[in-house]
């Protein structure tokens, strides 16, 4: 099978062509910025005979947001995904399948949802998500019995990924994150399972919103529980003024309090791996002591 991935150079792309790869199939690489620089005609033919094209580019949540870098967020991801919809005018044979990361942030902050929720939240990460399920629907016009699903992930935890990084690094100075209370919840998924849903969907001919989370909702005291073995420093609470300091409204991320269960998945029989915050920051941490280890023998 010729499976397309965009956006290849992440951690997640890394990961998900090297499985691909050792599964036996052929995999197209291309970045965003070569990707947005090619017409529609000759995307369009670069993604001819693929089967499946998987696009994987994340958006960097994880920084200070001010108005013009979220607006930067918005418009970046929507010329992807246009660039991607306008090509399969020009693709023949179109692919059986176009996949889409988005976010479950996407969902208030009040109810418990499951793929088929509808009470969305009213800030920038549904702003985002309404447009990626706008704009990638459009793709029905050029190919209408391709599937689309669209995966609905939390914070993606693995050694080499950016929430990880960011998690392990602050949590060593004791800021590893307990807001308010520390009851809001964190969607979170290992990046192993996420590899595995991929492959199901692919394997599955699933489609549709797919919530791709573990199935125990996790708060930030749960978190904190779950990394104190790992780290020697007490993480202390930190107050929301500091907070706006150093992240800007990115704040509004910690703070979400996302209630998110896969239901879909469920009834697709997945099992996960890591099914819960303990064992995702059990393996991340274990990896990335191994990483140092093997760092030390070289």
């Amino acid at each position: 099978m010729d499976i397309a991935v965009i956006g290849y150079k992440t951690a997640l792309g890394r990961g998900l062509k090297k499985r691909l790869r050792a599964k036996g199939h052929v995999v197209r690489e291309i970045d965003r910025e070569h990707l947005t620089k090619l017409t529609p005609v000759q995307l369009g033919m670069w993604l001819s005979g693929c089967s499946v094209v998987l696009d994987v580019t994340t958006t960097p949540f994880i920084a200070k947001w001010t108005g013009k870098y979220q607006y930067g967020l918005y418009a970046d991801r929507m010329e992807l995904i246009k660039a991607i919809v306008a090509s399969l005018k020009y693709c023949d044979p179109v692919p059986d399948l176009l996949l889409n990361l988005s976010n479950c942030m996407v969902y208030d902050k009040y109810e418990v949802h499951d793929d088929y929720s509808s009470q969305y939240d009213d800030g920038f990460f549904a702003e985002v998500g309404a447009m990626e399920l706008s704009e990638t629907l459009k793709a029905q016009k050029y190919a209408r019995k391709m599937r689309i699903a669209l995966l609905r992930t939390g914070y993606v935890m693995s050694v080499n990924s950016p929430a990880f990084k960011v998690l392990r690094k602050s949590s060593h100075f004791g800021i590893g994150g307990i807001i308010d209370d520390g009851y809001q919840c964190l969607p979170m998924i290992h990046e192993q399972d996420l590899l595995d849903i991929i492959e199901l969907i692919i394997e599955k001919n699933a489609q549709g919103v797919f919530n791709v989370t573990i199935p125990e909702m996790a708060s930030m005291n749960e978190l904190v529980d779950a990394i104190k073995d790992h780290v020697g420093t007490k993480q202390m609470s930190l107050p929301r003024w500091l907070l706006n300091i150093i992240m800007g409204r990115a704040v509004a991320m910690l703070e979400q309090n996302c209630k998110v269960i896969p239901t879909r998945l469920n009834d697709l029989g997945y099992k996960f791996l890591y099914p819960d915050v303990e064992s995702i920051m059990n393996k991340c941490f274990d990896d990335y002591k191994n990483k140092d280890k093997n760092i030390d023998k070289n």
